[in-house]
């Protein structure tokens, strides 16, 4: 069953618009920053019921990114980023969230930091063989293949979650988000999924 205010959005079609094009920021002027970080339909999944199709209007306007009162994305969280790299950058407490997003766009994703729970780039490197060959050993170039192929293609996560394993063991999710939908598949196992305790991954396997 599901449960809760989660819907599908979109098609299944690449969902990092923000990020990949730019075009969160020509739709509200407010800090470039705020927007890079941006996941319109996670946002729209994650706050349904209070972003009624406005995803880049209501996170700028409520100023959600600058208060870091909500999350923009799956990949990072403002408050994990500080929490668990406070010591590896010297973090001192007074940095403002707009000034930590921006530290991680900077320096966390080229360093191939963890910045949220629920989406560490070294695993994602880990789980496909050959990507950071591929990528001449770049982290942002491994960022760029998440964004631009691997989250559409369903590619593996983690050792905890497949996109395409996932779908296949649920079929009401199937019916709610596509069978296919592998971006909208992450975005329900990160927002409502563990905690209805569905299981990210096939029973049994351990690659």
């Amino acid at each position: 069953v599901v449960r809760g205010q989660l819907r599908k959005v979109g098609n299944q079609v690449n969902k990092a618009t923000c990020r990949l094009s730019g075009n969160c920021k020509k739709k509200k002027k407010v800090s470039e920053v705020c927007m890079a970080v941006l996941d319109e339909e996670f946002y729209a999944r994650k706050y349904t019921t209070q972003v009624a199709g406005n995803e880049a209007w209501h996170w700028a306007e409520s100023s959600a990114c600058k208060t870091a009162s909500k999350q923009g994305s799956a990949e990072f969280e403002v408050a994990y980023y500080f929490d668990h790299n406070r010591t590896r950058y010297g973090f001192k407490g007074n940095e403002s969230p707009e000034t930590l997003t921006k530290h991680w766009l900077d320096h966390g994703r080229s360093d191939g930091v963890q910045g949220s729970a629920d989406f560490n780039i070294a695993d994602y490197r880990d789980q496909n063989p050959g990507i950071w060959e591929a990528m001449s050993s770049n982290w942002l170039g491994v960022w760029d293949h998440w964004l631009k192929s691997g989250i559409n293609e369903g590619r593996p996560i983690s050792r905890e979650f497949r996109a395409t394993e996932y779908l296949a063991l649920y079929p009401d999710l199937q019916q709610l988000l596509g069978a296919n939908n592998y971006p909208a598949a992450f975005d329900h196992w990160v927002i409502t999924g563990k905690a209805e305790g569905r299981k990210g991954r096939t029973p049994g396997t351990v690659n």
